[in-house]
Formats: C-alpha cells, structure tokens, sequence
C-alpha cells in the first residue's frame, strides 16, 4: 500500500468526551460501531470486485457511489433505501451498478438496503472502514471515498427536501445524521473542523484530511492518556476510531492541516 508520511509528529495531552471529528466523519465514527462475527458481506464483496478493476476505489467507497446512484424513495422508512426496483438497470440504466448485476438483484429480492448496512458489512469483514485497496495511492483514495460519503449524505437530504446538494457538509447537511442540534452548535462544529477558510461548510478535500489523519492516530508508547501520530495505512480500524473519539480536537486538526497543506492546499 502506498505510504503518506506525517510532516510533523505530534502528541495528544488531552481527551474529552467526544471529539467533533469523530462526529461529523462517518468515515472515522462508522469504523467503531458494533457487528456480529459472520455477519453478511454480500454487498461488500462485490463492491471489492468493481473496485479492483477501478482506480484509487476501496469496496465501502464504490457500494456508497453505486447505492447513491440507485436510490430513489425512502419507501416510507426514516432512512434512505433502495429496493430491487430502484436499482434495476432497465435498457438506459448504469449495468456496471453493482446493485443492477445479477448477484446485487438478488441481494435486494431478500430486502431494501440501506446506508447502514453497507458500513456494517464493511466492518463485518474489515474490522473498520477500509477506504484504500493494497497497492493504491492513500490521499486519492481517502478523498474518493469522502465524495462518495458526502454525496451519500447530501442525496438523501435532498431528497427529504433539507438540503441542496452542492459536495460540501454543511450544519444542514451534518444535522441529518447527527445528534447534535441549533444551528450555533452546527456552526461551532463546521468552524472547529475548518482547514481551508471556509467555517460555514467542511470540503470533501477536508474530510479526506481527517480521514488521513485518523488514520494515522495511535497510542503514544507507555501512556494510557496520550497518542501520537505515524503512519496512515488505509483503513480506520475501531481502536483508531475511539483515539479520535476522545482526542483533542485542535490536535488532531492540526495532522489534519498538514495533510490538506501538503496535498489539497
């Protein structure tokens, strides 16, 4: 796999209860939520089977490209689903979705299938969120699969009539996912996580920043209250994702501004 060394090695003093990264960043918050061993990955193995043949494209990063491209209704649920329908390809339909193949209609015949379970079935089977293939380059696949997310998340907004897509998270856009609310305490969190100058939205090159970054977290040698930063190697795995839960944020946004200087700025 292909390394991005850190610039400048940086150790975290302090924790908190629950940093705004982890937060708004389902790329990092997706990688520590629970799953059952021998849970399915139908969905997950075939998303891996187009990525290979893509480039700088993981599985959880073409499932959430391929779902936002077949999703259409909400079919009455509170969250975004397709059906076997949505995804059917039909003659001027996109055949190489992998929810209009074959083996991805009979996935939908069993049930709709919703964002959750695809990050589900990418923990199941990678113990976190493997944004980036063995062999491929890390930052351009971090920031394919922060598009993927936000335009995930924007879709399904749009489509309950909350937000405007536009590739950008805004408070709009991160309150539907999110248990945070008043617009303050929105724009406190878009400013707190800010590296481009622009407080009001977080950037998709953003995100691909804090992915970087979180992936790079680990727990500084004989403390069990620091962490240090090292080498990021394309999947944020639980254990990095509760660093970054509990890490300061103005630590971790500054490995992040290194990385959006270095390759984004």
């Amino acid at each position: 796999m292909t390394k991005t060394s850190i610039l400048n090695p940086a150790i975290v003093r302090s924790y908190k209860k629950t940093s705004d990264a982890y937060t708004v960043f389902r790329g990092i918050n997706e990688a520590q939520k629970s799953y059952s061993d021998g849970s399915d990955t139908s969905i997950i193995n075939l998303a891996e089977q187009k990525a290979s043949q893509d480039k700088n494209t993981s599985g959880i990063t073409v499932a959430l490209e391929d779902f936002s491209e077949s999703f259409k209704s909400f079919h009455g649920e509170d969250h975004s689903n397709i059906s076997a329908k949505d995804a059917k390809a039909g003659l001027f339909g996109n055949k190489d979705n992998i929810f209009s193949s074959d083996e991805g209609q009979e996935i939908l015949e069993d049930g709709n299938v919703f964002q959750s379970d695809l990050f589900e079935q990418e923990r199941a089977k990678h113990g976190g969120i493997q944004y980036s293939q063995d062999g491929l380059n890390l930052v351009e696949s971090a920031l394919a699969f922060a598009k993927a997310d936000i335009e995930a998340i924007e879709k399904s907004a749009d489509k309950a009539g909350r937000v405007r897509a536009d590739g950008d998270l805004s408070y709009k856009d991160i309150i539907t996912y999110t248990d945070l609310s008043g617009d303050s305490e929105y724009n406190d969190v878009t400013k707190s996580l800010d590296l481009d100058g622009n407080g009001k939205e977080i950037s998709a090159e953003e995100y691909a920043s804090y992915l970087l970054a979180a992936d790079s977290i680990q727990q500084a040698e004989g403390s069990s209250t620091e962490v240090s930063f090292g080498q990021p190697d394309g999947i944020i795995t639980s254990d990095e994702a509760y660093l970054v839960e509990k890490c300061d944020d103005e630590q971790l946004r500054a490995i992040a501004q290194q990385y959006y200087n270095r390759y984004f700025g």
